[in-house]
C-alpha cells in the first residue's frame, strides 16, 4: 500500500482493472457500481448502467446450475455470485468460451475412446464395493457416468450369465490368497451392453493398498475377426483335408513333411495311425527327381505338371503329375504341392502311341504298296497305249481299228485310275510337296479349258471361263497342283453332264497389296448330288451312288485328291449341288501378285534340303506357327512338348534320326538348357545332333546361356522365316544362295500391327492362319485367369512366369503392345524390382483385353 493509500483506494483501483467483468448490486437487483470491463464482456451493455436492473440489461439464459450467459458473437460469459452481508450481491463475469470448447472436444475424445471401449476401475476389499470410471459406464450404460456398486449387483446387472463363475471364482480366489500385495492377473469375460448386445471385455488387474485396480477393454471388435479368422481355418482345413487332391507341405532344405491331407496319405500308403516324421524325400523312386522339382522352382516361382515316378510307403512306384509352388513358413521357405497319379493316363499313352505307330506303319506300308503297283502297272500300260496308238497308224481295217480304239480308251481310263492311286499314295505318305513359282494364270486356266474343250464337244457341251475385275496375270502359287485341281473339277463336270455345259469362273475375294484371296467356280447343268448323299462326297474309294461306278466309272479318288491338295495350298473346296440341276465346286487360295515371271520373291531363302526336324516346344500356338512354317518348305516336323520327352525321343532314335532340333529355353519340367545338357551327354553318335535355340528369352545373356549349355545356334521368337532359314543353313553348312541377313525389325506401340499378320500368313499360309488365330485368342482366355491369381497374390515369380508366356505368343501375332508390357514386368522381376513389376504389370489386364478384341476382329475378316 503506498503512502496515504486506504484500504478503500486498493479496492478500487483493483474494481477498475480486474479483467473479469465486475457488478455490485443491491438487494432489488439495482446495479451500484459496475467496473470497464463489463462493456467489452457482455452485448449492449451501457457506459452508464448505474442505476439499471441488471436482469434487464443481461438477457440471461441460465442453464440451472450457475449462470451461463451466451452473447450473439458465440462467446460464453459465467456469472459467480459473493452476497456480502448487508444483502448485497458481488457478480464477477467472466469469458469461458475457450474452456467450452475444450471441454466439447475432450467430450469428442470420451466419446471416441469411449467406442474404443477401455475404463479404469476399483475393487475395495472390506466392501467389495466396486468404483467404475466414467469410460467404463459408458461402455456398460453408453454414457459418461461414474458408477459405484456392489461387486454382487454388478455380476447380476451387466455380466452375462454364463460368465458369472468367472468373476466370483476370482473375488473367491483373491479372499482365498488373503489379497496380496503385487498380485496380477489378466482373464476375460462377456457383459450385456446398452444395447443388449454381448461384449467380450480383457480385465487387467492388481492389488495395491488393499484395494483391486484395475483397466478393462471392450475387445468385441477383435474377438469377432479372431472368431471369424478361426471359422474361415477351419473351412479352410475342412476343404483340405476331404478335397479329393492329394496335397502336402514340406521345408524345402531338410524335406520334412509338416501336413499331409487324408488324400496324400491314402495315396501314398501312409498308416492312418503313423504321426512320426517323414521326409518328402521318401517319395521320389529317383531323389534326383526332387532336385529337378526344386531347381525349377528356384527359377519359375511356380511349376506346374512335372511329371515324377513316386513310391509310396508300401514300396508301390507309380507315375507322378505334380503342380508346386514355394511359401514361407515360420521364417523358412516351404513347398506346397499337389499331386495326382497318373499311371493310368501314362499306360494309356503308351497304348495310343503304340497304336498311332502301328497305324501309321500300316498307312505307310499301303501307300508305298500302292506307289509301287502304280509304277509296276503303268511301265507296261504305257507300252500298251503306245503301241495301240502306233497301230491305228497303218492300214488297219474298220473292226481292226475300232479294236485298237478300244484298247487305247481303256488304256487311258486304266492311266488315270493308276495316277489317283498314285497321286492318293503320295498324299497319304506325305510326300507330296506343296512348292510356290511365279507362272501365269491366265495360261495355266486357258490350258486347262482348251484341254477339255474336245471332250466337251464331243458330248455337245459348252465350256467357258470368266475372270471377275482385278485378277491378276501372274501369280506366285503351285501351278502344278492348282492345274491338277482344275482338270480333275472340269473333267468330273463334264463326266456328269449330258445337257448345257461347264462354266469356270476366277475373282478375287479379298486383297491386300500384292497379296490376295482367290476363288475358283466350277459350275455344271449335270445330273446333281443329293442332299444325303453330299456328307460322302469327299470320302476316299467312294461314290455317291453305286450305280455311278457303272456307269461313268472312275475310282471315287478324284475330289479327295482334289480337296487334300487345295488344303495342302491353304484352301478348302466348298460344294453346292441341286439333284437334277447341276452342280458347282468352288475353292478359295491365298495367293500374291507378281508383276512379271522374272520376279521370285523368296530368292533370298537358303536353299536347304528336306529336313527332319525335332521341335521342343511346350504352347501349343507357338507349335502351329513353327510347323506351319516349316513344313511349308518341304520339312518334316516332329514335336516333343517339354525337356525331358525331347531328350527321350533323340535317346530312342538312331544317330542322324533328327537333322536339327530347335529347342524352347522355357519349358515345363526339365528346360531347354537342362535337356540340351543331357543330350550332349549321351555320350555317342546322337549327342553330336544340332540344336537351334528357338526361344522368346532374347536379351544378350540368353543366348550366352543357350551357347554356353551346348547349343550350336540361336533364333529369338516371334518366328520369322529368314532368320531362321539363315540360322538353319549357318549351324548345317548348308548353301545360303546369297541370302542377305534379315533387317532389323523397328519397335513399335501398336495394339495390333496387321503387317506382323502378314508376314505370319506369308510363312505359315492364308489357310493355316485363322487357326492359329483362334488357338492365340483361346490361349490368352486360359492365361487371363492364371495372371489375375498372380498378380492379385503380388506373387513375383509367378507374374514373371506368366508374362513370359504372354510375351512370346503376343510377339507372333503383332500384339506389340501387350508383348512390350509383359516383356517389362518380366524383365523387372528378373531383376529383382518387384514393386516396379507390380505397378507396370496394373497395366497388363487392360492392354490384354484391348489386345484380344482387336485379334478377334482382325481374325472376324478371315472367316
Amino acid at each position: 500500500m503506498g503512502a496515504g493509500e486506504t484500504p478503500t483506494d486498493q479496492f478500487e483501483l483493483a474494481f477498475r482493472h480486474c479483467r473479469d467483468g465486475l457488478v455490485v448490486v443491491d438487494g432489488q437487483g439495482i446495479i451500484r457500481a459496475a467496473n470497464p470491463a463489463m462493456a467489452g464482456l457482455v452485448d449492449g451493455w451501457p457506459q452508464q448502467a448505474c442505476g439499471c436492473a441488471y436482469e434487464a440489461l443481461m438477457n440471461r439464459q441460465g442453464d440451472g446450475d450457475g449462470r451461463i450467459f451466451r452473447q450473439g458473437d458465440g462467446r460464453v460469459i459465467e456469472v459467480c455470485c459473493a452476497d456480502s452481508a448487508d444483502g448485497w450481491q458481488v457478480l464477477t463475469h467472466r469469458d469461458i468460451s475457450e474452456r467450452c470448447r475444450a471441454q466439447a472436444r475432450l467430450a469428442d475424445m470420451e466419446q471416441s475412446l469411449g467406442l474404443a471401449s477401455m475404463g479404469s476401475w476399483q475393487l475395495d476389499q472390506h466392501s467389495l464395493t466396486l468404483h467404475l470410471s466414467r469410460e467404463h459406464g459408458a461402455m456398460l450404460l453408453g454414457e459418461f457416468i461414474p458408477m459405484s456398486l456392489p461387486i454382487g449387483e454388478f455380476v447380476e446387472r451387466f455380466v452375462h450369465a454364463e460368465d458369472h463363475a468367472v468373476l466370483v471364482e476370482r473375488i473367491a480366489n483373491l479372499s482365498a490368497l488373503g489379497w496380496p500385495e503385487g498380485f496380477t492377473e489378466h482373464f476375460e469375460y462377456r457383459a450385456i451392453g446398452p444395447d443388449g448386445q454381448v461384449m467380450h471385455l480383457a480385465v487387467t488387474s492388481a492389488i495395491r493398498s488393499g484395494r483391486v485396480v484395475g483397466v478393462t477393454q471392450d475387445i468385441t471388435e477383435r474377438q469377432s475377426m479372431v472368431e471369424a479368422v478361426q471359422a474361415n481355418e477351419r473351412r479352410m482345413r475342412t476343404i483340405i483335408e476331404t478335397t479329393p487332391l492329394p496335397l502336402v507341405i514340406t521345408r524345402l532344405n531338410e524335406a520334412t513333411v509338416l501336413y499331409a491331407n487324408t488324400s496324400f496319405r491314402t495315396l501314398f500308403d501312409i498308416p492312418a495311425d503313423f504321426d512320426g516324421a517323414i521326409s518328402s524325400a521318401t517319395f521320389y523312386q529317383h531323389q534326383e527327381d526332387r532336385q529337378r522339382l526344386i531347381d525349377a522352382l528356384w527359377r519359375d516361382g511356380v511349376v506346374r505338371n512335372f511329371e515324377a515316378l513316386g513310391r509310396t510307403w508300401s514300396g508301390r512306384n507309380f507315375w507322378a503329375s505334380v503342380t508346386a509352388a514355394v511359401l514361407e513358413l515360420d521364417g523358412e521357405p516351404s513347398l506346397f504341392v499337389a499331386v495326382n497319379d497318373i499311371t493310368a493316363i501314362k499306360k494309356h499313352e503308351a497304348e495310343l502311341y503304340a497304336a498311332k505307330d502301328a497305324a501309321e506303319a500300316a498307312a505307310r506300308t499301303k501307300s508305298e504298296f500302292l506307289a509301287m503297283m502304280s509304277h509296276e502297272i503303268r511301265t507296261p500300260m504305257n507300252g500298251i497305249i503306245v503301241m495301240a496308238r502306233l497301230l491305228l497308224d497303218t492300214e488297219l481295217t474298220e473292226e481292226q481299228r475300232d479294236w485298237l480304239e478300244i484298247v487305247t480308251s481303256s488304256g487311258d481310263t486304266l492311266m488315270t485310275v493308276l495316277n489317283d492311286i498314285l497321286d492318293f499314295s503320295k498324299l497319304e505318305s506325305g510326300k507330296l510337296d506343296i512348292e510356290e513359282l511365279p507362272f501365269d494364270l491366265s495360261a495355266l486356266v486357258g490350258g486347262v479349258v482348251e484341254l477339255m474343250r474336245a471332250r466337251a464337244e464331243e458330248k455337245g457341251l459348252s465350256i467357258s471361263v470368266h475372270y471377275g475385275a482385278g485378277v491378276p496375270g501372274v501369280i506366285r502359287a503351285d501351278p502344278t497342283r492348282l492345274r491338277q485341281v482344275l482338270l480333275n473339277l472340269v473333267g468330273n463336270a463334264i463326266k456328269f453332264t449330258e445337257i448345257g455345259g461347264v462354266h469356270l469362273t476366277l475373282t478375287v475375294e479379298r486383297r491386300d497389296g500384292d497379296d490376295l484371296v482367290l476363288r475358283f467356280s466350277v459350275r455344271d447343268t449335270g445330273i446333281g448330288i443329293a442332299a444325303e448323299a453330299l456328307s460322302r462326297l469327299f470320302a476316299a474309294f467312294t461314290q455317291v451312288d453305286s450305280s455311278i461306278n457303272r456307269r461313268f466309272g472312275g475310282t471315287g479318288l478324284g475330289l479327295v485328291i482334289c480337296q487334300r491338295l487345295v488344303s495342302l495350298m491353304g484352301g478348302c473346296i466348298e460344294v453346292e449341288s441341286v439333284e437334277g440341276q447341276g452342280s458347282t465346286f468352288t475353292f478359295a487360295l491365298a495367293v500374291s501378285a507378281a508383276p512379271s515371271l522374272a520376279v521370285i520373291l523368296d530368292a533370298t531363302l537358303p536353299r536347304l534340303p528336306p529336313l527332319r526336324i525335332l521341335l521342343a516346344e511346350d504352347n501349343l500356338v507357338n507349335q502351329k506357327v513353327a510347323r506351319a512354317v516349316l513344313e511349308r518348305h518341304g520339312h518334316r516336323v516332329e514335336i516333343a512338348e517339354d525337356g525331358e520327352q525331347t531328350v527321350m525321343m533323340v535317346a530312342e532314335g538312331q544317330a542322324g534320326t533328327w537333322d536339327v532340333v530347335l529347342m524352347d529355353m522355357q519349358m515345363p519340367g526339365m528346360d531347354g538348357l537342362q535337356a540340351t545338357s543331357r543330350i550332349r551327354g549321351l555320350g555317342d553318335g546322337r549327342a553330336a545332333v544340332p540344336i537351334i535355340a528357338m526361344t522368346a528369352n532374347a536379351m544378350k545373356e540368353d543366348r550366352s546361356r543357350c551357347l554356353a549349355a551346348g547349343m550350336d545356334g540361336y533364333v529369338a521368337k516371334p518366328i520369322d522365316t529368314l532368320p531362321l532359314f539363315l540360322e538353319l543353313a549357318r549351324v548345317l553348312g548348308a548353301d545360303f544362295g546369297g541370302a542377305a541377313s534379315p533387317p532389323p525389325r523397328a519397335e513399335a506401340d501398336k495394339v495390333l500391327d496387321t503387317e506382323s499378320l502378314d508376314i505370319l500368313a506369308a510363312a505359315v499360309g492364308r489357310g493355316a492362319l485363322g487357326e492359329v488365330l483362334d488357338s492365340g485368342l483361346a490361349h490368352f482366355d486360359d492365361v487371363r485367369g492364371i495372371w489375375a491369381t498372380a498378380f492379385g497374390q503380388s506373387d513375383c515369380a509367378a507374374m514373371a512366369y506368366v508374362a513370359h508366356d504372354i510375351k512370346s505368343i503376343a510377339a507372333s501375332l503383332g500384339l506389340q503392345r501387350l508383348a512390350a508390357i509383359a516383356r517389362a514386368v518380366e524383365s523387372m522381376v528378373r531383376a529383382g524390382d518387384c514393386d516396379q513389376a507390380t505397378a507396370v504389370g496394373a497395366r497388363l489386364d487392360d492392354c490384354l483385353n484391348e489386345a484380344v478384341t482387336a485379334l478377334a476382329q482382325f481374325r472376324a475378316t478371315l472367316s
